[in-house]
């Protein structure tokens, strides 16, 4: 990490703690600028446990700061405000896919339903800006089959993946997140990696086949 990258996480961590103290003490403003803070770490989270679909992660994410917003009375404070947020992500990611999976067979009218409910909130949308087109292009595919190899392996092992590659979150953090021991993450991320190396190796092998 960059100087100037440890410096503006140190002023994140600032201000979070700063918010975090009004927010605790009534100041709906300092509950909403804290969530903002996460809104898009809490998209990325969600998009790639459930494989790489926007809909599906945008409406995990919503119900994620939702959720965060109805209960944060319930937040005491035992573990760190990242760990209780991500651990609702989490949640809202798993409860997501499994309704979406119980919906997969269903038909759906063409173009979909309408989302027109004003009091909804707007969904949380990952930033635009990023390298040139051409640079943004690759790497976006690559993401993508990244995401959807993630999304086929089982959760217990693609949990603790996007936690630590993508989240950045240490074995320490991540066993708190998950409530799991600290010896079955290490386990279950070594295995996830080999098993994640394998599908992109397979996916490469096939596209370098079709080339």
């Amino acid at each position: 990490m960059s100087d100037l990258s440890k410096e503006e996480g140190r002023d994140l961590a600032r201000e979070e703690k700063l918010l975090l103290a009004s927010a605790r003490q009534g100041d709906p403003d300092a509950m909403g600028r804290l969530l903002l803070l996460y809104q898009d770490r809490v998209f990325r989270t969600a998009l790639h446990l459930l494989g790489g679909d926007h809909d599906t992660a945008a409406d995990a994410a919503q119900e994620t700061l939702l959720s965060a917003w109805r209960h944060f009375g319930r937040f005491r404070g035992e573990s760190s405000f990242s760990t209780w947020i991500y651990r609702i992500a989490v949640n809202c990611a798993r409860n997501a896919r499994t309704v979406t999976s119980r919906n997969a067979a269903r038909f759906v009218p063409l173009g979909g339903e309408a989302d027109d409910d004003p009091d909804k909130p707007p969904r949380p949308t990952p930033a635009t800006t990023g390298p040139n087109p051409r640079q943004q292009a690759v790497g976006e595919e690559m993401m993508r089959h990244l995401r959807e190899n993630l999304g086929q392996l089982e959760p217990e092992f693609r949990e603790p993946l996007v936690l630590r590659y993508i989240e950045d979150h240490s074995y320490e953090e991540i066993a708190d997140i998950l409530e799991v021991p600290l010896g079955t993450i290490k386990s279950r991320i070594n295995r996830g990696r080999r098993e994640l190396r394998h599908a992109m190796a397979e996916h490469l092998g096939r596209k370098g086949e079709a080339s």
